[in-house]
Parts: C-alpha cells; structure tokens; sequence
C-alpha cells in the first residue's frame, strides 16, 4: 500500500504534488465516521458523514506535512501495523506545495 506521489509543475514557477494516501474508513456506533492513514500513525479524524471524514483526513494530512515542513523534518511513513482488507482501503488524494 504505497503512497503515491505525482508531481505537477505550476505556471509562474511553484510546483505542487499531489499525494495519495491509502486510508481506512469505519462506521461508529453512534452515527459517525472514523477515519486513518495507514502510513501516517496517528492521523486518524472522526466526522458525522463520510464525505465529513474524508475532508477531515486531508486536511489532517495536509496540517501534519505542514507541521514538518516548518520543522524541515521527514513524516515518518510506515506499513500498518496491523492487517488491512484491501477492500476496505479508500485512496484520499491531497494537494500540497512542493520543495
């Protein structure tokens, strides 16, 4: 379950990539959504729908690649830890500055 990452030039010189994330979405008992990225421990949100959880993980990965950015340190990306159906894994597809 590889990140993916796409790189895109941008007219007047920025550049951005585009990353996708393996993630997992589960159903709460009380009505809402759990979501995680499984190369990122710890990145995990919790929305009341689906698609509320989905723009709640991108916006954390995009807080977490921000943080370390500033920080000039690396994410530490991993495997899961434990083991993931592949049927329920959703790639979540975030856009950020490149270097």
């Amino acid at each position: 379950m590889p990140i993916v990452w796409i790189g895109q030039a941008v007219p007047g010189g920025a550049a951005t990539l585009e990353l996708i994330f393996p993630s997992t979405f589960s159903k709460t008992k009380k009505e809402g959504w759990v979501g995680a990225v499984l190369a990122l421990p710890g990145c995990v949100t919790q929305a009341d729908t689906l698609e509320d959880a989905k723009e709640s993980l991108v916006s954390a990965v995009k807080d977490v690649l921000r943080l370390h950015k500033k920080r000039g340190t690396s994410p530490a990306f991993c495997e899961p830890s434990e083991d993931v159906d592949p049927s329920s894994i959703v790639n979540i597809h975030v856009d950020v500055e490149g270097p």
